[in-house]
């Protein structure tokens, strides 16, 4: 099929049936050795190992499912720490955070590329940034669902996103409070 269709990204899973995501990959650059096809692993396998194979020599990126609670709350720890820092140094930062998927990668032509980071959840991120205070962070609707438990939230109402129809509910760390939830 790729023979005789060329896509400019292919999207595939580590796990198939005739062939592995991995073989299937080395198979398509050596049919195609001149062609630049963008190959993003889509998997469930989220282990050290496989997350390096994935980003082993050619243009590929490397894409877990499902997210990690964990991850989301060390985001907004890591933001809240930020803010601490940066507050000492007499700075005051808004930061913004969103929970989803998101292209990072080399991006470009032959003659210039940069290492960049795309798609909703970054403009979601970038706007709520945009919107907090100063020493404050926000963060969307997807980071609290997986915070909520861990991180004492409270809401900060909702907003309107350019590029989004629906407006997006955001969120912040209670102040005056430890941002860890104490277990019961």
């Amino acid at each position: 099929m790729v023979e005789q269709i060329m896509p400019n990204l292919i999207l595939m899973d580590i796990n198939m049936p005739r062939m592995g995501g991995f073989e299937g990959c080395q198979e398509l650059k050596k049919c195609h050795p001149n062609n630049d096809i963008s190959i993003v692993f889509l998997t469930g396998q989220n282990n050290m190992e496989s997350i390096i194979h994935g980003f082993e020599p050619g243009d590929r990126d490397y894409l877990t499912k499902p997210f990690n609670i964990e991850d989301a709350i060390q985001c907004v720890k890591m933001a809240q720490e930020m803010i601490f820092r940066t507050k000492i140094m007499g700075l005051d930062i808004p930061i913004g955070i969103s929970t989803g998927e998101c292209t990072v990668g080399n991006f470009g032509s032959f003659d210039r590329t940069d290492y960049t980071i795309t798609g909703k959840e970054v403009n979601v991120a970038f706007r709520l940034e945009g919107l907090a205070a100063r020493g404050r962070f926000l963060f969307s609707e997807s980071t609290y669902q997986l915070v909520k438990d861990e991180v004492a939230c409270q809401s900060h109402g909702t907003i309107q996103v350019k590029g989004f129809e629906s407006s997006l509910m955001t969120y912040w760390v209670k102040s005056g409070g430890s941002t860890v939830v104490p277990n019961s």
